[in-house]
């Protein structure tokens, strides 16, 4: 279960979200009950190239050894034709 809330649109420079999922299992002998939590930030430079960071709350040490926190700075460039 999760939701997902947008501040901004289509054509907008700047775009955040907020992510949220809740992992239940049946039965409690696979794995404990977890949740994620995750900021997204955007930001539009040029038509065809925006920088992001995404911050937040991993699940319980599924992709972390030693914690289970999640920032990641990155740029995305589109190449074709500028829509």
């Amino acid at each position: 279960m999760g939701f997902r809330y947008i501040l901004g649109g289509t054509q907008s420079k700047f775009n955040a979200s907020l992510e949220a999922v809740y992992r239940s299992y049946l039965s409690d002998f696979e794995a404990d009950n977890s949740w994620r939590l995750m900021l997204n930030l955007d930001y539009a430079i040029v038509k065809n190239q925006k920088i992001t960071f995404s911050f937040g709350k991993n699940y319980d040490g599924t992709t972390t050894k030693d914690g289970n926190l999640v920032a990641a700075l990155g740029t995305v460039f589109g190449f074709g034709n500028k829509r």
